[in-house]
């Protein structure tokens, strides 16, 4: 088996999923209002990540069962990624809760996230 290149604590092979990072901005609606709606950031949006899943939890709120899974998802660098904004992969999304510059030399980002079923 041949071994994948490793880069700051990263495994550069293991980044082979398509994401689009998105920000929620506030539009306004027929009826005079605002509505929030997702949309691309400006530039570039589109990147390789690598996605890892660390956990779910199941809790009872409002007579409902609330499933909530937490991944791990791993990105070049970049400034403009923060909390509040969303990773978007097929149609599956991932609410960024924080976010991480790896070994503090701006090449490596870890985001954690919740994955919006």
């Amino acid at each position: 088996m041949a071994r994948l290149p490793y880069f700051g604590g990263v495994m550069i092979g293991l980044m082979r999923h398509r994401v689009t990072l998105q920000e929620n901005i506030s539009v306004a609606d027929a009826g005079g209002g605002r509505q929030a709606v997702w949309q691309n950031v400006p530039l570039k949006a589109v990147l390789w990540a690598s996605i890892k899943s660390v956990g779910q939890n199941e809790t009872f709120k409002a007579n409902q069962l609330e499933n909530t899974i937490t991944h791990k998802i791993t990105t070049r660098y970049r400034a403009d990624i923060k909390s509040g904004l969303r990773f978007k992969k097929a149609n599956r999304y991932f609410r960024i809760i924080s976010v991480m510059d790896i070994d503090e030399g701006q090449k490596w980002l870890k985001a954690l996230c919740i994955e919006v079923l």
